[in-house]
């Protein structure tokens, strides 16, 4: 006889989706807060029983993300996928799925997370096509070398370029500050979104202090150093 998934399974099943522990442990974790709380508000559960599972949310998200902490393809990222041998786009990869109509030997392919959370590029989701090491695949069935080169990524369900000029970074920075300061939040956060995804960030040594960042070699008097690829646990 067949029995309808109860929200307790949900839980438990979701113990096991390494997909979106790696891929995303932040809306994992927050997933299955809610659904523990949800149980324990519904009485399905009782306060000893609560704790324990929030613990093991927690001791679970904390491992992924030191696990997924040298990733650099995020699933929310878009990026360009360059051949090593000859420095030609051969495709695009979007929300982790790769699209090379061109070169059918890489089109439809997907990036996700084993169960030791290794990214690995996978064929038909069983095929092992070689692990990601940051931004660089090898394929394994081909050979071939490729990078991934974030171009931009996903913001409210559209493709946002990252910002690459040091002037633009300033100017959506100023922006997020003046929404700050009245009162917008939902506006500041959109534009610390695209700040996070961009190619700069502020230097950590002169702080763009006014009577240090002259003289700043970190960042060459700019104020600015170029920011890392961010991971998948930000």
């Amino acid at each position: 006889m067949f029995h309808a998934p109860t929200d307790r399974d949900s839980f438990r099943f979701a113990l096991s989706y390494h997909q979106q522990i790696y891929g995303m442990p932040g809306t994992w974790r927050t997933d299955q807060l809610r659904k523990a709380a949800e149980l324990l508000k519904a009485g399905a559960v009782d306060e000893v029983e609560f704790l324990e599972m929030r613990d093991l949310v927690i001791s679970m998200h904390a491992h992924a993300i030191e696990r997924v902490a040298s990733d650099r393809v995020h699933a929310l990222g878009f990026y360009h996928v360059i051949d090593e041998s000859n420095g030609a786009v051969v495709g695009v990869l979007e929300r982790r799925h790769l699209a090379a109509r061109q070169h059918p030997h890489l089109d439809a392919l997907r990036a996700d997370h084993d169960a030791d959370g290794q990214l690995r590029m996978m064929e038909a989701r069983i095929v092992d096509r070689g692990a990601i090491d940051g931004l660089t695949w090898t394929d394994a069935k081909g050979g071939g070398a490729y990078r991934f080169h974030l171009v931009g990524h996903l913001q409210n369900g559209r493709i946002t370029p990252r910002i690459i000029d040091p002037d633009h970074y300033r100017l959506v920075r100023d922006l997020a500050r003046e929404a700050l300061a009245a009162g917008d939040q939902a506006r500041a956060d959109q534009l610390k979104g695209r700040l996070h995804w961009a190619a700069w960030a502020r230097c950590p040594v002169c702080r763009e202090r006014f009577d240090l960042v002259d003289d700043c070699e970190a960042c060459a008097g700019q104020g600015l150093v170029p920011a890392p690829v961010p991971s998948p646990g930000w």
